[in-house]
């Protein structure tokens, strides 16, 4: 039952990634839910539930958003591994971690893509590009706190799942 609330959560969050938050971007910016539902997801389950939710999240936004398809999929798919393998060393329990954890993997994620991009011969204008890089992870960090006490509110127990 867990799963299938977290996979209906990352619909609902590809959802409003894609239509409702267009209605309250800042500076023509909006929050990345979807990166701060694999972030959520990483610290809640096994790394193997949370790989897969991971992966289909980077699917769901590869999908929705015109970019190099898979980009998204493989760097969400990095990020779990990467906060699987910090977990190890960090307690992630404490408040302020996560928010330090959302902002550099936001920043970083939106670097990556920025530069994959370029790579690929799309064009990013600097101003456009600097917008997202510093505006997107402060909006991003921002509403995590929000997300994350809605997607443990209803996954019920941390290692549950099913």
């Amino acid at each position: 039952m867990k799963i299938f609330i977290l996979v209906l959560s990352i619909f609902i969050a590809a959802f409003f990634q894609a239509t409702f938050l267009n209605h309250f971007m800042l500076f023509n910016v909006k929050p990345d839910l979807l990166l701060v539902c694999v972030v959520v997801i990483s610290t809640l389950l096994p790394f193997k539930w949370a790989l897969g939710l991971s992966v289909f999240a980077g699917i769901l936004k590869d999908t929705f958003i015109v970019q190099g398809f898979g980009v998204n999929t493989a760097l969400f798919a990095l990020w779990s591994w990467l906060i699987f393998e910090t977990e190890k060393k960090i307690s992630l329990e404490n408040e302020i971690v996560p928010l330090v954890l959302i902002a550099i993997i936001s920043f970083l994620h939106n670097l990556l893509t920025g530069l994959i991009m370029i790579y690929l011969g799309k064009p990013v204008t600097i101003g456009h590009y600097t917008r997202i890089l510093f505006i997107a992870t402060f909006y991003t960090t921002l509403i995590f706190p929000l997300v994350q006490k809605l997607l443990r509110k209803f996954s019920l127990f941390k290692w549950q799942i099913f």
